[in-house]
């Protein structure tokens, strides 16, 4: 699963699963408030995160670092938190 703050620079947030599935909602929230963590949203009460399995992201050809692009995608809204 690959997460990433919606509209706004910063990480991207990878979760490993080895099913096809969809991760355990607080595993995907505690990821996505990470990716939040990691944002220039950081100091935001409630940061929109998008997420997709990341078969869904890639990188347009001579792409600036870090550009990608992504369909498919679901966005949840939480509060940024630092990894413990």
């Amino acid at each position: 699963m690959w997460l990433h703050t919606k509209d706004v620079h910063g990480s991207h947030v990878i979760v490993e699963n080895k099913s096809e599935d969809f991760p355990p909602d607080n595993v995907l929230l505690t990821a996505a408030a990470y990716a939040a963590h990691f944002s220039k949203a950081r100091n935001a009460d409630k940061v929109a995160v998008d997420y997709t399995f990341a078969k869904n992201v890639s990188k347009p050809k001579n792409a600036a670092l870090g550009k990608v692009i992504y369909v498919n995608q679901y966005t949840v809204f939480v509060t940024p938190k630092q990894p413990q």
